[in-house]
């Protein structure tokens, strides 16, 4: 009671082990054929056991510690010292001024709030008054080395974001250009300059994608609204409520409501394709096998540059609970290994896991995983308003949005769940894209039973749209 909450397991409980073909990996409970045991119970620090690095827990961790509490109006810079017995004058106080993710302006300020005492300061940096999202980023940092940490280790920060980051897809079309058509029995295609397009005509389903000549896309886009489970969650038994929106999305289709074998080429055409002054429209209707039955529609629209706009929307069924995901996946192929991204960061993100990120551009490579010792959930980024998927020679695709949940990982959910180690994912050979509205936290308070907040839950009680465009680059 005197600690308040505590964190139960600062390293992952678990020992070197090797598989049966001399690989090395980290074991937990039962790996050693011992009966009874408690499986990965203990594997949960915010260390991992394998290199004695933080893990993505860490972010949030250290954020929540921190001795000191930044807090940013408008005009001014307020500064709380939860220290018992340093000022803040011990430290180097930096302020940076960033207009989505590109640093304008820095500069030191100079403070001393003593040991539990708070002052305000003026901002020292003036913002421009051009449109646009801009952040200002406080930062204090060791002047001198000291015996946990090097001279510029970063010991507290604090950002607010300013203005709007403006997502529009229609800001890269070129102008009122219009895309060439080419409807064929089985397909409808539309070209401009450097890109063709192409639909399933009995589908409505967008089935390719080349820029450069390059194609883009080794899936078609599918609707998602499944994420791997966790520990926490396989001890709510969160796959249990919610298996039937793992179907819903592998199994979703366009085929007529009945028996294939009453009428097996019953297809739903394509509700909608329409030729606008400056678009291309396709929109696609599926039908999911949930109880009762439910449906969701896919717009893509079309532009003479190359951008594609897709709307993902869903009119709720009261019977049906909310959802772990609302998105879209595809497949790219695996040479398109990096991910670059204008969101939160560094570390993975999720919504009930913010703390301790920061608002910027990163980069990381995609198969660049958390070291786990169970594969599950993880590599989401939140609040991304542009992110860059491209080979090692900047080849790929662009994605843009008003603050999207992007998961951009070497494996589909359905293969991260289905591994106890991470030896046991399957060779490399996709890059798995899913762009969402949302997902579901990862948390509940403990990993035998309580459940995600309901904050932290998808909001289904009206009707849902996603809005997202792709581009080639």
């Amino acid at each position: 009671l005197y600690q308040g909450g505590f964190i139960w397991d600062y390293i992952d409980q678990c020992l070197v082990k090797k598989d049966r073909y001399g690989r090395e990996f980290m074991a937990y409970g039962g790996d050693h054929d011992e009966r009874p045991n408690d499986g990965e119970f203990s594997a949960n620090g915010i260390v991992y056991a394998s290199n004695r690095e933080p893990s993505p827990k860490m972010q949030s961790v250290k954020y929540d510690y921190q001795g000191i509490k930044i807090s940013i109006t408008g005009t001014e810079i307020i500064i709380k010292n939860r220290y018992l017995f340093t000022s803040t004058s011990e430290f180097s106080c930096i302020v940076t001024l960033f207009k989505e993710g590109e640093s304008l302006a820095s500069c030191e300020l100079k403070t001393d709030v003593l040991p539990g005492a708070d002052k305000s300061y003026d901002i020292p940096l003036k913002r421009p008054d051009q449109p646009g999202e801009y952040v200002l980023d406080v930062s204090f940092k060791l002047k001198e080395n000291r015996i946990y940490a090097p001279a510029g280790h970063e010991v507290a920060f604090g950002q607010a974001v300013f203005g709007k980051y403006t997502f529009d897809p229609l800001s890269f079309a070129s102008g009122n250009a219009k895309p060439t058509v080419i409807k064929g029995y089985n397909n409808i295609g539309v070209k401009g300059a450097n890109f063709e397009v192409m639909f399933n005509r009995l589908t409505g389903e967008l089935t390719s994608y080349k820029y450069g000549g390059r194609q883009m896309l080794k899936s078609i886009l599918r609707p998602n609204f499944w994420r791997a489970p966790t520990a926490n969650d396989t001890g709510n038994l969160m796959p249990y409520r919610y298996a039937q929106w793992k179907i819903a999305g592998m199994y979703a289709n366009v085929r007529k409501r009945g028996r294939y074998e009453e009428d097996p080429f019953a297809y739903i055409p394509v509700t909608s394709f329409e030729e606008a002054s400056d678009r291309v429209i396709v929109k696609c209707h599926y039908n999911m096998p949930t109880v009762p039955e439910s449906e969701c529609f896919v717009e893509y629209s079309v532009f003479a540059d190359g951008t594609v706009r897709v709307e993902l929307s869903y009119d709720p069924v009261p019977e049906l609970m909310d959802m772990p995901e609302f998105g879209m996946m595809f497949k790219m192929d695996a040479d398109y290994n990096r991910l670059k991204w204008y969101g939160l960061g560094p570390m993975e993100t999720y919504c009930d896991r913010k703390e301790g990120a920061r608002l910027s551009v990163f980069t990381r490579d995609v198969c660049d995983l958390p070291l786990y010792p169970v594969p599950q959930e993880c590599g989401n980024h939140e609040g991304v308003r542009y992110a860059y998927i491209t080979d090692d020679a900047g080849h790929g695709l662009r994605l843009d949005s008003d603050g999207m949940s992007l998961s951009v990982l070497p494996y589909t959910p359905q293969e991260i769940e289905n591994a106890a180690h991470p030896y046991e994912l399957p060779p490399v050979h996709y890059t798995v894209v899913r762009p969402a509205l949302a997902r579901m936290g990862i948390g509940g308070d403990d990993s035998w039973g309580a459940m995600t907040h309901k904050e932290f839950l998808l909001d289904t009680g009206k009707r849902m749209t996603f809005t997202f465009s792709l581009r080639g680059c």
